[in-house]
């Protein structure tokens, strides 16, 4: 696009980051499953939310509504499917060699993404709802950004501290490849996902410690 374009004055190109790209058929998996479970069928199965902020953004859920006005709802730190996304393990293998990070890879003159860790590095704008990253990569990315009225201007080392996919593809974990084989010939994906995702026992306890904290128990 950016060689087709050249130095087109009009053409503003924004990138996205990117935490990795799941492969489809898990979520066909998941989905089948979880509808099994609810004793529903997915094309009951109006629209789905997987960052529904109805629980704020730093504890968002993964929503699901149906047809009759019902829904699925869950914290992403308890859903299987997330658990399995955020680990890496349903990653497709591309991903750990992403070509498109920060510094060589972009060649955009914008990047937008998720300003995880805005509690610590800008907690006075911090309203639990979600705020996004907007980072100059070009003389005319920063033209661009100059047109906005700033509010916070971290720099990228603190930004990319709490949200690494900005400048580093995912790390394969440890268990990847017996991840996918047993995946193959597995039947039951919800078992599947929590035998490779599971939580510490000690992230466990913590989590339980700050909603008690937080008065969310």
């Amino acid at each position: 696009m950016k060689k087709r374009a050249s130095d087109n004055d009009r053409l503003l190109l924004v990138e996205v980051v990117c935490h990795g790209a799941p492969e489809p058929r898990y979520w066909d998996m998941y989905l089948d499953a979880l509808c099994r479970k609810l004793k529903r069928k997915r094309s009951e199965i109006k629209n789905i939310n997987f960052r529904d902020k109805i629980t704020g953004w730093k504890g968002y859920s993964i929503t699901i509504h149906f047809a009759d006005g019902t829904a699925f709802t869950q914290r992403s730190s308890k859903n299987l499917y997330m658990r399995a996304f955020l680990k890496d393990y349903t990653l497709r293998k591309p991903c750990f060699k992403c070509p498109f990070k920060y510094p060589d890879g972009s060649r955009a003159d914008i990047t937008l993404g998720d300003f995880w860790g805005i509690d610590k590095v800008a907690p006075d704008i911090d309203n639990n709802q979600g705020t996004t990253i907007v980072i100059a990569r070009t003389k005319k990315g920063e033209k661009a950004i100059e047109q906005l009225q700033a509010v916070a201007k971290p720099t990228l080392v603190e930004i990319a501290r709490f949200n690494p996919a900005i400048t580093t593809p995912a790390i394969i974990p440890a268990h990847y490849e017996d991840f996918q084989n047993h995946a193959k010939c597995s039947t039951d994906v919800l078992r599947l996902f929590q035998k490779y995702a599971a939580v510490p026992l000690k992230q466990r306890f913590k989590d339980l410690v700050k909603r008690i904290l937080q008065g969310k128990s």
